[in-house]
């Protein structure tokens, strides 16, 4: 009898068991809330999902960008025409989910106009890009002394003794590792073969439309092994220090598949998984900014700042009277009230990782790729780094990467709270207590570039809290081989990767790899 009921149920069960699969399937893949409007846009998702993390940096993500021969090249002649930056609307596959209506443009400045060829479109003045080219008046190389003052500063180069065979500098003329010649025609040595940077935004066709919570993806190019930033921010992390997320991905558009970095954005989701008050105002700073009060005409700041959040119901005010404070206040104080404008461990710890790692195009560089967030809850900005591609001696002709150490004595002061947990032979890198150090003759960091960090190291307090998270910062990085373990470790998940794709030569990626092996070990032994 139980055998005949079992019969008589059985497509019962096997229906069962179909819906439940088929349930548990596309829960994993896709979750779509369509909401009708009347807007613009056609229609508005709540978040479309994935079974792979976007981030999980032990895989090679697989992104396709279905679009037109002729929306693509009108994307690129756009911009070579007018410097427009539009977006086209494509459908994009991210790791086997298709995702409709997604915008795609053009992303960057150095990288974007090495590749097009367009170092016409730099979003810099004339004076600037002259000096940033290394030409003088009449386009001959200048002296040292009369370079832009951010590339005048001793060390402002390669760890010593660093070595690429495909530098040939005329010797005593410009600082190690800056490429003048590569860079007049428009190019970066060892940046990836001419790749174009994009932004995919997910929500500017479709209303509230997110993948796996983010808005948008940067795709980003820099060294041949795109390891540069993965690296970078990998070192930041096990510093504790704010920084977007970023894995390896194999990336197709235009017919073409290459190996791209894909970068969180630093927006209202990134906000939110950071910061305990994530509704305050984030503003994105330009290229070479000077960190200095023009006045209170918002419109004088247009080519510095954008902001990004809270449009309809903040401005530029806060960051305004930042930097009135910046530029107007007595010594006394800026060094007494500093602290309450800005949160000043994590600034010297992101101005000292990006010294350590060579990270020339950023805030402590050039004055680029940062963002400043103003929490309105503590009133005080939070300075984030954003886009570290060009460190560890991967840009500007094998590197320009600072290698910059400061000269000068110093204690810390208790800075670097709340640290992330650390590996079993750092402990203790970042406490209380360190001792006076006495670190090799390296670069002049007050001498830099914008008002802000001029004026911080013309403090003597802070020039010596600085010290003590140089030295805390020194010692995580490159007292162990942790930074070579993490190469080892992403350069074999592309390896293997590409044993089955063959989406690079494997020969210009390990030469590429090799370069920032040889960058890293070069820092060690500096250390030692």
């Amino acid at each position: 009898m139980k055998t005949l009921m079992l019969r008589r149920n059985i497509w019962l069960i096997f229906l069962a068991v179909i819906s439940i699969t088929t349930l548990l399937y596309f829960g994993a893949i896709r979750i779509v809330s369509y909401v009708s409007s009347t807007s613009a846009f056609a229609s508005s998702y709540d978040c479309i999902t994935n079974i792979v993390d976007l981030f999980d940096d032990q895989s090679i993500h697989e992104i396709e960008v279905i679009m037109s021969d002729d929306d693509y090249e009108k994307m690129i002649t756009t911009y070579k025409e007018n410097s427009e930056k539009e977006y086209c609307k494509v459908d994009v596959v991210i790791d086997g989910v298709l995702i409709n209506d997604v915008g795609i443009r053009l992303k960057g400045n150095l990288t974007l106009n090495t590749a097009l060829g367009t170092m016409d479109n730099m979003n810099i003045g004339d004076d600037q890009m002259n000096g940033f080219l290394g030409m003088g008046k009449n386009g001959e190389i200048p002296d040292v002394n009369d370079m832009p003052e951010f590339m005048q500063r001793d060390g402002f180069g390669l760890p010593m003794n660093f070595e690429d065979p495909a530098l040939a500098l005329p010797e005593g003329q410009i600082p190690p590792g800056f490429d003048f010649e590569n860079m007049r025609e428009g190019g970066i040595k060892d940046m990836a073969g001419g790749q174009i940077p994009y932004l995919l935004k997910f929500d500017e066709f479709v209303e509230g439309q997110t993948y796996e919570g983010y808005t948008e993806i940067a795709i980003r190019t820099g060294d041949i092994a795109q390891l540069a930033e993965q690296i970078t921010y990998f070192a930041y992390e096990l510093a504790g220090i704010i920084a977007p997320d970023t894995s390896y991905a194999s990336v197709t558009i235009n017919g073409e598949t290459q190996l791209y970095s894909l970068a969180q954005n630093i927006d209202e989701s990134f906000l939110t998984e950071h910061f305990e008050n994530s509704d305050g105002v984030l503003y994105k700073a330009g290229n070479f900014v000077q960190i200095e009060y023009l006045g209170d005409d918002p419109t004088l700041y247009a080519e510095s700042f954008e902001q990004k959040t809270n449009k309809n119901d903040d401005d530029l005010t806060p960051l305004i009277d930042f930097l009135q404070f910046v530029t107007e206040s007595s010594d006394q104080e800026f060094a007494e009230q500093l602290g309450d404008w800005l949160d000043i461990n994590s600034f010297m710890a992101m101005m000292v990782l990006d010294e350590l790692l060579g990270n020339s195009d950023s805030f402590v560089g050039m004055g680029s790729n940062f963002f400043l967030y103003y929490d309105k809850e503590i009133k005080q900005f939070t300075i984030l780094s954003w886009d570290a591609n060009m460190s560890l001696g991967s840009g500007m002709g094998g590197g320009m990467g600072m290698g910059m150490g400061m000269n000068q004595n110093g204690q810390d002061q208790g800075i670097l709270q709340n640290q992330a947990e650390q590996p079993d032979n750092t402990d203790g890198i970042l406490n209380d207590e360190f001792d006076v150090i006495n670190r090799p003759q390296g670069g002049n960091m007050k001498s830099g570039s914008n008002l802000l960090k001029d004026r911080f190291f013309e403090n003597e307090e802070f020039s010596t809290m600085y010290e003590g998270v140089y030295e805390n910062l020194e010692t995580l990085l490159y007292s162990s081989d942790i930074l070579l373990r993490k190469i080892e470790e992403s350069s074999a998940v592309f390896e293997q990767y590409n044993k089955e794709h063959d989406i690079l030569d494997i020969e210009e990626y390990s030469s590429s790899v090799n370069k920032v092996i040889n960058y890293i070990q070069q820092k060690m032994s500096e250390f030692k």
